[in-house]
């Protein structure tokens, strides 16, 4: 896979986001893709898992909305920075809606294997003195 195709997933997956769709991730994430978040405990495995938690994101911010910042490529690696803002007006796990706004910063880093695989690892840095920290 080329650094130009990390760039075009990533691109569709976040007009996905934008939209409240998380079946982009389909077109965006190998089936067995392994996605690292910062605050969860272990490694989301495979599209199902990824899209399981990420529909929670967005039914607990149902406004939320992602804004790419830059990206950085380096032979096989890309990185990308965006920010997020949303309204938490849902439940996130066992945390009740805040209905306050938050905001998040994160850095996304993705390496091709050279065919179809995509390796992803996350920070995530939320922005809202009413959510716990995780």
């Amino acid at each position: 896979m080329s650094v130009e195709s990390l760039l075009d997933y990533q691109r569709i997956w976040v007009d996905g986001l934008n939209r409240g769709d998380v079946s982009a991730a389909d077109a965006a994430f190998a089936p067995d893709c392994v996605v690292h978040i910062t605050g969860v405990p272990a490694p989301l495995r495979g599209v199902g898992a990824w899209k399981e938690l990420v529909a929670g994101m967005l039914a607990a911010f149902p406004d939320l909305h992602f804004t790419m910042e830059g990206q950085l490529v380096d032979g096989d690696r890309v990185a990308h920075r965006w920010h997020a803002t949303g309204t938490h007006t849902g439940p996130l796990g066992p945390v009740p809606p805040t209905v306050s706004f938050s905001i998040t910063s994160s850095a996304a880093r993705y390496r091709s294997d050279g065919n179809s695989g995509i390796s992803r690892s996350c920070s995530n840095s939320w922005g809202s003195p009413d959510l716990p920290a995780r």
